[in-house]
């Protein structure tokens, strides 16, 4: 490695963990005062809270990073222009590419980071942020007393849930399902045969998952023979099985928002669910393919930062550093945009969760070879009219 690319590459990647974690700070800060009346009123221990914003750690890190990539390259090139460093680098015979490479390494890294995150830690803090928020109200409504409707705490609970594992053969019929609890009540666990005929099937009050296993209380089995009579009951009051190899998250899949599902459950989902229409599985979808490639937003933040950036004049520092900004916000509405016309099945998922990043690191490319090739990007911009100093003709 060169000394001058050693050199860009750490005076890039410092301010990178800098803005990260000055972005991190300043989030946990403004969620605690969010939610600083429900700590202080459920007199909530300082390891919860503690773990609270422990587990929302990758969650911030996954909205601040892209920022913190754009803002680290501006405030590098700008320093490079500056200081004149990046004259003295031209007149040295150090190319645009080459002065630009560092900070493509650094995209790169920072996308597989980004990449890392989206896959499963991202969503499972999103998940595991409103089951905490529901513990520490729970919390303020027992110190409080208060058990009128209006202060009950609200806890997520969910109607009607229906799933079909194709593996095991198996349907599940539950009548409710309490998410911060991870229990199920009123539930029918169906075992059908490749055939088709129904095995077995059970009826429990309630089943809670202890983490590996289910515990079912109030247990009724009943066991049906080869043509679809029932020859067998058995009641239990506490029941394990340990032929029921479906998770708390796989069950309640089926009916938990897109947002908190992880890569691997978004997959999981649609190959279970494939029989189901266009319209139920387009969030889905969308946020399948927007978790594969939101990452590679990193990567494209520095490439709008290049060729803005990346300029001898210091009269258009200022310019090129709003030109990226606004970029940057552009590219921000782009993905939102087109993630509110998948979830809506307007237009297929993989154009909502691809074309944004692929548009702009397309537009970000092109701008960085003009760049490199002398091209001035005022050239793309409506060109000002030259005053005359003489008079029209008569």
């Amino acid at each position: 490695m060169r000394i001058i690319t050693r050199y860009i590459f750490l005076k890039t990647l410092i301010p990178v963990l800098a803005f990260v974690f000055a972005f991190l700070f300043l989030w946990i800060i403004y969620d605690m005062f969010d939610n600083f009346s429900d700590f202080v009123e459920a007199h909530a221990p300082a390891s919860m809270i503690f773990d609270f914003y422990f587990q929302q750690v990758p969650r911030a890190i996954a909205i601040g990073l892209p920022v913190a990539v754009l803002l680290a390259c501006l405030y590098s090139l700008i320093n490079l222009s500056k200081t004149s460093e990046f004259v003295a680098m031209q007149a040295c015979g150090v190319s645009i590419v080459q002065i630009g490479m560092p900070y493509l390494v650094i995209g790169l890294l920072t996308t597989g980071a980004l990449i890392a995150l989206n896959w499963e830690w991202n969503p499972k803090a999103v998940r595991n942020r409103e089951n905490i928020l529901n513990r520490f109200r729970n919390l303020r409504e027992l110190a409080q007393q208060k058990r009128s409707e209006r202060n009950i705490p609200k806890r997520v609970q969910l109607d009607g849930v229906v799933y079909r594992s194709k593996d095991s053969l198996r349907l599940w019929f539950v009548y409710k399902a309490d998410i911060d609890a991870m229990r199920l009540r009123n539930i029918e666990i169906l075992q059908m045969a490749p055939s088709g005929h129904d095995l077995w099937k059970y009826y429990a009050g309630t089943l809670t998952w202890k983490g590996k296993d289910w515990q079912m209380t109030d247990v009724l089995k009943v066991t049906y023979d080869e043509h679809g009579n029932a020859a067998k009951h058995e009641y239990f009051e506490v029941h394990h099985d340990p032929v029921l190899t479906e998770t708390f998250d796989q069950v309640s899949s089926t009916i938990l928002s897109p947002e908190v599902l992880s890569v691997p459950e978004l997959k999981k989902h649609l190959a279970d669910n494939s029989d189901l229409t266009p319209s139920r599985l387009a969030p889905f979808v969308t946020y399948y393919y927007y978790r594969l490639f939101i990452g590679w937003s990193c990567l494209a933040t520095t490439l709008i930062a290049l060729p803005f950036a990346m300029t001898a004049s210091r009269r258009d520092l200022l310019a090129g550093f709003s030109r990226a900004i606004t970029m940057y916000f552009a590219f921000l509405t782009c993905v939102h945009f087109f993630l509110a016309l998948g979830k809506g099945n307007r237009i297929p998922g993989l154009w909502a969760g691809t074309v944004p990043v692929l548009l702009f690191s397309l537009i970000g490319l092109l701008l960085f070879i003009a760049k490199s090739r002398g091209w001035k990007l005022s050239y793309l911009l409506p060109a000002k009219p030259i005053p005359s100093s003489f008079p029209p003709n008569t």
